[in-house]
């Protein structure tokens, strides 16, 4: 967990919030982990999260007692302003989770692009030492057998 004087001038540096998006009311724990803020809300219990990888700033009526499900207009204006930023929201009732908002994403996610290429490489692999096997190329047994010919003759 960071300080909220750590996280204030995490928010002030023009690098990590190019536009200078503003966080007056900083009431909340806030956590920062692999490049993403987790934000408790308000006055809520310590496990009840906004999960925002990219900051947005919520209106100051909603900012204590936010609702995704409410607000439709929240997608519009964070695709509208901020349109290759991926938002996470999840709201933790009790020992469940209700995830509101998956994803918004509207842009090119080169994560996504890596994690597929690495699906379909392992996926090739698995199937080509199943093969190997299969058919019998160059498998252990076989290359014992080839040793033993050899050796003894």
């Amino acid at each position: 967990m960071i300080s909220k004087q750590e996280l204030r001038e995490w928010l002030t540096d023009h690098k990590h919030n190019p536009k200078n998006i503003q966080h007056e009311t900083l009431d909340y724990g806030f956590e920062i982990r692999r490049g993403s803020i987790r934000m408790v809300i308000g006055q809520a219990k310590e496990k009840d999260y906004l999960h925002i990888e990219t900051l947005v700033q919520l209106p100051p009526e909603e900012e204590q007692y936010y609702n995704p499900e409410k607000d439709e207009d929240f997608k519009r204006k964070v695709v509208k302003h901020y349109p290759s930023f991926t938002i996470d929201i999840a709201y933790i009732e009790g020992s469940g989770v209700r995830v509101y908002d998956k994803v918004f994403h509207n842009g090119f996610d080169l994560g996504r692009l890596f994690r597929s290429i690495r699906a379909v490489t392992y996926t090739a692999l698995f199937l080509w030492n199943l093969l190997r096997v299969t058919v019998g190329l160059g498998t252990y047994q076989e290359d014992v057998q080839q040793t033993n010919l050899s050796y003894y003759s």
